[in-house]
């Protein structure tokens, strides 16, 4: 069956031959006018050729735009609905679990679990008692605190009898007189005397920064040094008059530090022998 195409088709061929034919005639007629009619007859032939060819280009533009319209419609028409691919199902449904190929069985799977529990109550009864639980302890609440827990009976204690801050357990001491030991103290304390007393040359020659480097330098080693001879000398005057000189040997320390940043030269002097004093007042009182 043929279909014809809409009349919107024909209104369109009609119209633009028309006009295409109408602005020709316009034109030859115009020219006409203007030679005197000479050509006329040229150009009236020229214009009904022109007007045939505007005609077939209306037509065939028409006609492709009715086709390519009708092709579309007749496309959504008579094209049949899609529908799904089917899907493939297998011939035999099981809703059990698929096990591939190497996994082990149940029966392998229960033996393993078996194995694995008697595995762990052997290594239970082998290390702890029944209902013994371990000793790792941060707020103990009942009974006496474990020794992991740092809230021990009577608090941190310190002296003699106690042991990293806590009361000594029972037993004896392992490490005795250690602190009685300050052979090495006395050695490195002789070391550093000798760099203190070395200094008078950078003092004349004005070398300030040389100076105070080298009390720097030592005041650290040096000052720990001293406090262990003091401690070990034990309580008594001998102790007390080495704290009174060693505090008196630091403070004119400080003061020939001072005298070195100002850069005066007999302030310096004065205080560096001040400084010598109270090293030797030390050494008689602690050694």
């Amino acid at each position: 069956m043929k279909s014809k195409p809409p009349a919107f088709v024909f209104s369109f061929t009609s119209s633009a031959s028309l006009r295409l034919a109408t602005n020709f005639g316009a034109r030859t007629s115009k020219c006409s006018r203007s030679d005197g009619g000479r050509n006329s007859a040229m150009f009236h032939v020229m214009s009904r050729l022109w007007s045939s060819a505007a005609a077939f280009a209306a037509s065939a533009s028409a006609f492709a735009f009715s086709f390519t319209a009708f092709s579309s419609a007749s496309a959504f028409a008579f094209s049949p609905a899609a529908t799904p691919a089917m899907v493939s199902r297998p011939a035999v449904r099981s809703d059990a679990p698929l096990m591939a190929e190497g996994m082990p069985s149940r029966r392998e799977l229960f033996a393993q679990a078996g194995a694995a529990l008697a595995g762990m109550s052997a290594v239970q009864a082998a290390s702890a008692k029944a209902g013994q639980f371990s000793k790792i302890e941060i707020f103990s609440i009942v009974g006496t605190p474990g020794i992991s827990s740092p809230f021990q009976p009577g608090g941190p204690k310190a002296g003699a009898d106690a042991t990293f801050g806590y009361a000594k357990s029972e037993g004896d001491m392992l490490a005795t007189g250690y602190a009685a030991d300050v052979d090495r103290e006395k050695q490195a304390f002789e070391v550093s005397s000798k760099i203190i007393t070395s200094q008078a040359g950078n003092i004349d020659s004005k070398t300030w920064w040389l100076v105070r480097d080298n009390l720097r330098g030592q005041a650290y080693n040096m000052k720990a040094n001293m406090k262990a001879i003091n401690l070990a000398l034990g309580p008594g005057a001998k102790q007390d008059a080495a704290k009174k000189a060693y505090a008196t040997f630091w403070k004119e320390v400080d003061s020939l530090d001072l005298a070195c940043k100002k850069k005066e030269l007999a302030l310096a002097q004065k205080e560096y022998s001040d400084v010598l004093a109270a090293l030797k007042a030390y050494t008689a009182a602690a050694l």
